[in-house]
């Protein structure tokens, strides 16, 4: 209710007045109609009330100090307070009431808003004056009623930067300071939550599918909810019409996913007659629909067996859309269903309540604001259920399913009363309440703590769940009140977990040993755990540091006590170091000769190319299948696809970084490897699967064109990933590629010490000794590299008492003293990384480590470079609360969602990369420019959790400077063109590579143009035989006057037909695409079905239709058999054209060919051929027999 005009007049200013209340927020002061509840001190229970004077969680106890590294106390991190320690802030004074209220409300409020410029700090420190309202409100709390900031600025206005960012700005063009508090209102967060997205979302509809008439049906029929995505997606592919579906609903009727879900197409469309269906996918949706309609959480794991699924947990499946630009507006076109992951969110929902939204590069560099203003004001519609986006991660965002319905009704029988509002799923994650202290863009970018690629594996009970202090460099010279820099921290991101912990983890995943470090998830904390040798307990106990903390929580719940598990430490063995363009411009700049990549890249592409192109020495067909699936990481990808969720835990994948090509990293929900099995019989997409097949299926490159193009693409590959890339691989034994690194445990490393030992012998290449603790010099680096002093030269050296820890980097908690910032951790050296899973790569290689000269920590030239540079969002989660207080309802759930998504992918990091590739081609790596940038850079890749952007005036100099330094070349990449616009003294380490590399390039192509010009290719006699056989014997048949001629020729007219239509399809699809059908294209890269990839071509989607159809049984025959007219068709189709027949036959010609090879045909299922391969003991024979 608004106060009376002599409440507001009694000698407070307009602001002061507006403290309590202003007339535009009256949708807001309903929700604060409930009664005031009793204000405690004690500690609630879960479901409780939380008492205005309580912090944000009940889960902090005074932390245990240093002292005891390896023997942590059983301080709680949640639970019961022992004694009299509290965990809570000290009391708020009373609410006052009556006639006193007025002037006891003036004095709180100058107390909570004091009128000064220190203010501002305050807000972005997160230091809360003893006197002021603590700001409460958990999940459960909605009558607690708290001080909450309330805006009485001016509403204010969006200004795109020309970085793409948005910042506040006021009318008259000035910035708006967000750290300026305004005026509040008794009134929690929780409530205002409530009152935004508590009974209806408000936003704007937007169909991705829907049809009512047609969801009616799907609901009274029980047609399975992967199955309705399934039909869907066809009818938006425009495969089939929402009629035709409705005609043939009844084949879905009452099923489960399991039985028809891979059939869909079969039974829309017609299935072929060697149609394969894999029911994996079906399988597992039945499993999550049965634990969503029993409603215990199952989906959350580690509850045992669950319908033929040993130990089960949910969210594998992942139903993704591709946003698309079209026209004016947007399209999100549906993808095949996927079960490569599994993150926290979805096990907790369930895997249909998530739609994965990816976007494209190109589209959020052409489009970003348009791609945030579209997501921010709809809500998604599929199949009559309501989805709302969430803050994105990178280039994908995620939409959530609410209880919300469009067109339908909510059915219980299927668990939609289990479903939760928009607000509740937000609170499960990351309450607003509890963490109303974070600065608004770090708040939102939590959200992708929730959709990391996690396995459950260990659930705490909440009492072995403990705090512990990090340790700090000169912690007696750090302000109490304020959080420690990151580079003042060691542990920063690095935790504990007891033996016995770590024996069960590596029990539930098979591990060969307990591995050193465990990179996961577990609450509110992300991080590193490293294993406690120390601690004897019996049962499970883990410790989380401070700086490990992100979200805070009133209590745990069960899926807040599970350890979620990403990946671990990993053995050494096959872990091969690869140079890239960074590390050669930093390994250069500090004293390596160029002659030394010269000599690693010609002997790794010696070693890449030459057995590419043994096609006649003995044994040279399966020496040659090995090198294909080595060259092109074949089985590993399907080790990585196979494993699905788990692949990341197995060691098959990773957080994959694109730093060794010069990229920037992949995101690993963009990029999911998948096995290309083609169930219709057409090629396979990928070049080295294509390839490796057809030497599999005793095709050789000596008579067949087809499969030496196809070589002729990997070799080309394959050199510009040496050449262009830099890829370099190191001889094995001087170098590892990857290792987690961790603080030491004991303190007993000097500052410019680092230890390391292989849990797996190491060769010494020179000596042929084995070792496996590292000692003497060693250069260390972490991507991305782009300082000087990012790679480093410590000293290995042997520590018996670290011996305990393999396969890990452990770096000194002894400083390093730096230019302006003092002492510092090792880790700031290394390009200001951590210790929360952060990987190193080892280089002892002689000839790099004798010329390897260090550098001292490069800083800018500018004392003050984040002032001068960027824009610092501080706003609080309660200032941003109070800004969208002061705005209607509508407005306000659309600038939620604007905030919310703010943090898709901004190209201008990218953008920053380039302009650092310039600089350091046009002035030096070492340049003051370089450095500069190089820090721009760094700077922004934690853009969305710092609040930084940059500076317009700044973008646009830089953006000037960047385009007077770039030279005029169509292409600013490493080249010959370039290395020639520079004075010799001057050339670019990459240029000079460049120039080296194309010698060598042209040099092996030449070599393989000579060995196919010696080849003898011809039509294949094997794959025309069946149609030749088919016409002599219709010919025959003439010739004796056979009665069988006519049906003979009705039967070849049917296949001939057939084949030509498909023909005619595929040139339409061919030339859509723009690439000719008649041969490979001569240039760039290649697919499997021999058509150039282009960087506009469409995807082999488009040639799916054209495989399906050709697929079909034909029809109306009379004499042949359909196995015959299988063989005939497919040869018939090879007689036409080559790609045409591979294309669409590619799995028939392979059958032809090995039936009728002379040494021999081998048959087995498709799962285990795919699951072999040339053991490296066959190998080692074969070379050792052949040399």
């Amino acid at each position: 209710m608004q106060p009376s005009s002599s409440f507001h007049n009694d000698g407070m200013s307009s602001s002061q007045a507006g403290y309590f209340g202003r007339e535009d927020d009256s949708w807001m002061m309903a929700v604060n109609s409930q009664p005031i509840t009793k204000q405690t001190d004690e500690i609630p229970v879960a479901g409780s009330s939380m008492s205005v004077d309580q912090v944000a969680s009940t889960s902090r106890l005074v932390p245990m100090t240093n002292e005891n590294r390896l023997r942590p106390t059983a301080d709680r991190i949640s639970g019961s307070l022992k004694g009299k320690e509290r965990a809570v802030s000290p009391p708020a004074k009373p609410i006052m009431h009556g006639p006193r209220a007025p002037k006891a409300r003036k004095r709180e409020y100058h107390q909570a808003f004091p009128e000064k410029e220190e203010d501002t700090e305050a807000t972005s420190t997160n230091s809360t004056p003893a006197s002021s309202p603590t700001l409460l409100g958990g999940a459960d709390s909605r009558h607690t009623s708290f001080t909450t900031v309330v805006s009485t600025s001016p509403v204010a206005k969006l200004r795109k930067t020309d970085s793409h960012r948005f910042v506040h700005w006021e009318s008259d063009g000035n910035l708006l300071h967000q750290s300026v508090k305004a005026p509040a209102q008794d009134q929690t967060i929780g409530d205002f939550m409530d009152a935004l997205w508590g009974q209806s979302t408000g936003l704007e509809p937007f169909i991705i599918a829907h049809d009512q008439s047609l969801q009616t049906l799907f609901d009274q029929q029980r047609v399975p909810w992967s199955t309705q995505f399934e039909l869907q997606r066809g009818q938006i592919r425009r495969d089939w019409t929402i009629d035709e579906i409705k005609s043939k609903i009844g084949h879905f009727s009452g099923q489960t996913d399991a039985a028809v879900l891979s059939r869909v197409r079969s039974i829309m469309k017609g299935a072929s007659n060697k149609a394969v269906f894999d029911d994996s996918i079906g399988q597992e949706s039945d499993r999550e629909q049965l634990a969503i309609e029993e409603g215990v959480g199952r989906g959350l794991g580690l509850m045992g067996e669950w319908h033929g699924a040993t130990d089960w947990y949910g969210g594998r499946i992942q139903q993704v859309a591709t946003l698309i630009e079209r026209g004016e507006g947007f399209v999100l076109n549906l993808e095949p269903l996927e079960m490569q992951r599994s993150t926290r969110i979805a096990r907790f929902l369930g895997s249909r309540r998530l739609i994965q939204i990816r976007m494209s590069k190109a589209l959020l560099q052409k489009s970003r604001s348009n791609v945030i203003a579209f997501l921010q004001s709809h809500k998604l519609i599929l199949n009559g259920r309501v989805f709302i986006p969430l803050p994105p991660k990178d280039r994908v965002c995620y939409a959530v399913e609410i209880n919300e319905d469009y067109e339908r009704s909510c059915d219980p029988k299927v668990g939609d009363q289990f479903r939760l509002s928009f607000r509740e799923i937000m609170d499960w994650h990351n309450p607003m309440s509890l963490n109303s202290r974070q600065p608004i863009r770090k708040f939102f970018a939590r959200y992708a703590l929730g959709f990391s690629n996690s396995v459950p594996v260990l659930e705490f009970p909440e009492e072995n769940i403990h705090s512990i202090d990090d340790i700090l460099i000169d912690e007696e010279d750090l302000p109490a009140d304020k959080k420690p820099q990151a580079e003042k921290i060691h542990t920063d991101g690095s935790g504990i977990i007891n033996l016995a912990a770590a024996k069960l983890i590596a029990s539930k995943i098979d591990y060969y040993g307990v591995p050193t470090a465990m990179q996961g998830r577990i609450g509110g904390a992300k991080g590193l755990w490293i294993i406690s040798f120390d601690n004897f307990e019996d049962t499970p106990h883990i410790w989380i540091r401070k700086s490990q903390s992100k979200i805070e929580y009133a209590s745990l719940d069960r899926g807040k006590r599970i350890f979620d598990l990403l990946e671990v430490s990993h053995p050494s063995s096959n872990n091969t170091c690869f140079l890239s363009q960074q590390s050669v411009l930093n390994l250069y700049f500090n004293g390596v000769p160029a002659s030394v990549f010269e000599m690693l890249m010609k002997e790794d592409l010696e070693n890449a190319i030459r057995p590419l192109m043994d096609w006649t020495s003995p044994h040279s067909d399966v020496k040659l299948f090995d090198e294909i699936e080595k060259s092109g990481r074949v089985m590993s990808k399907r080790l990585q696809v196979w494993s699905a969720s788990l692949s990341r835990v197995l060691g098959h994948s990773g957080r994959y970084s694109a730093a060794e090509s010069g990229e920037l990293d992949v995101d690993e929900d963009q990029e999911n490897p998948r096995v290309d099995v083609d169930t219709a019989g057409g090629a396979p997409a990928s070049l080295h699967d294509c390839a490796a097949g057809l030497v599999k299926n005793g095709f050789s490159p000596t008579n067949c064109k087809y499969l030496q193009d196809k070589l002729r693409f990997i070799v080309r590959n394959t050199i510009d990933a040496i050449v262009e890339k830099c890829r370099i691989a190191l001889p094995a034994g001087t170098a590892i590629g990857k290792a987690f690194v961790i603080p030491d445990p004991t303190g007993l490393l000097e500052a410019d010490e680092i230890y390391f030992r292989s849990s797996t012998p190491l060769v010494d290449p020179d000596t042929k000794t084995i070792f496996q603790t590292l000692e003497g010099d060693v250069v260390i680096g972490r991507y991305p590299t782009r300082l000087p002093s990012d790679l480093q030269m410590p000293r290995a050296v042997n520590k018996p008492e670290l011996e305990r820890y393999t396969d890990v980097v452990i770096v000194p908690t002894k400083g390093t003293l730096a230019t302006r910032l003092g002492w510092v951790t090792f880790m700031t050296l290394l390009g200001g990384g951590d210790v929360d899973g952060d990987t190193a790569f080892l280089i002892w290689f002689k000839p790099i480590v004798e010329s390897f000269r260090r550098k001292s920590l490069s800083v800018p030239s500018s004392a003050t470079f984040e002032q001068d540079n960027f824009f610092k969002e501080v706003e609080t989660v309660t200032d941003f609360i109070a800004r969208l207080s002061a705005s209607p309802k509508s407005d306000a759930r659309t600038l939620f969602q604007q905030a919310s998504l703010s943090g898709i992918a901004d190209e201008s990091v990218g953008i920053y990369s380039h302009w650092h590739d310039i600089a350091v081609w046009k002035h030096g790596y070492g340049s003051k420019k370089a450095i500069r940038l190089a820090y721009m850079f760094n700077t922004l890749l934690d853009g969305t959790k710092t609040g930084l952007i940059v500076l317009p005036d700044v973008y646009k100099k830089d953006k000037k400077e960047a385009s007077l330094d770039k030279p005029l070349l169509d292409r600013f990449e490493p080249s010959v063109a370039r290395l020639s616009l520079k004075p010799k003294k001057d050339r670019s380490i990459l240029d000079i590579l460049a120039k080296y590399g194309q010698d060598l390039r042209d040099k092996f192509l030449v070599q393989y143009r000579q060995e196919t010009e010696r080849s003898e290719v011809v039509v294949d006699p094997d794959l025309l035989a069946p149609w030749k056989e088919a016409t002599s014997r219709k010919e025959a048949a003439v010739f004796n006057h056979s009665g069988a001629a006519v049906a003979l020729q009705h039967d070849l007219d049917c296949v001939q037909k057939h084949v030509d239509g498909c023909m005619t399809q595929y040139r339409m699809a061919t030339a859509a695409s723009g690439t000719p059908y008649k041969s490979p294209s001569k240039s760039g890269r290649q697919n499997a079905a021999g058509l150039g990839n282009r960087a506009d071509q469409k995807s082999k989607s488009d040639y799916t239709h054209v495989v399906a159809s050709f697929a079909q049984a034909i029809p109306g025959l009379i004499v042949m058999s359909g196995d015959e007219a299988e063989r005939v068709k497919v040869s018939y189709a090879f007689s036409l054209s080559v790609n045409f027949a591979f294309c669409v036959a590619y799995v028939a010609l392979c059958d032809l060919k090995s039936a009728a090879s002379s040494r021999g045909r081998a048959t087995s299922t498709v799962p285990i051929d795919e699951a072999r391969s040339v053991p490296s003991s066959v190998r080692k024979i074969f070379d050792m027999f052949d040399a």
